[in-house]
């Protein structure tokens, strides 16, 4: 039998600003990031991050985030899913960095490049929009590392 659970780390409404893109794009970045992981891929457990148009009497302000990942518990053999949001987020040009918040000693830095504006690919879901350097952390030591590509479903 194996147990779940879920955890939610919630540090309320955190407004992410794109450096250099003007507030009416950010819609075009507003979705859901994932991978296409098969069992034994290293960031299999990465379950995606969502970005959220924010607006303020109908203007776009910011993107809003939400990160979900799975983690083993290796003590107690308990499957988490960790469910929180970006302790750093740069979005400058075609370049994003983040860095999630930490769930269980866990968390998830990622240094790449969009190849196109996501809502401008035309190819919801199938072909990589993003890609870059991912990194697992855990007790702040590096567990895995490797180049990864996202791929990106509409959402607001």
């Amino acid at each position: 039998m194996v147990n779940k659970c879920i955890i939610l780390i919630l540090a309320g409404c955190v407004n992410l600003m794109a450096q250099g893109i003007p507030s009416a794009e950010y819609g075009d970045y507003a979705g859901y990031y994932t991978f296409k992981a098969k069992a034994g891929d290293p960031f299999f457990n990465f379950e995606q991050f969502e970005l959220h148009l924010q607006k303020k009497n109908g203007q776009p302000t910011g993107l809003e985030s939400r990160v979900l990942f799975f983690t083993d518990t290796s003590l107690t053999h308990i499957d988490t899913e960790c469910v929180t949001t970006f302790r750093r987020f740069v979005l400058s040009g075609d370049s994003l960095v983040f860095e999630t918040r930490i769930c269980l000693g866990e968390y998830y830095k990622f240094s790449g490049r969009f190849l196109g504006i996501p809502s401008q690919s035309g190819a919801e879901g199938d072909n990589p929009v993003l890609e870059g350097t991912m990194l697992l952390l855990k007790n702040h030591r590096i567990v895995r590392q490797a180049a990864v590509k996202f791929f990106w479903i509409e959402g607001s």
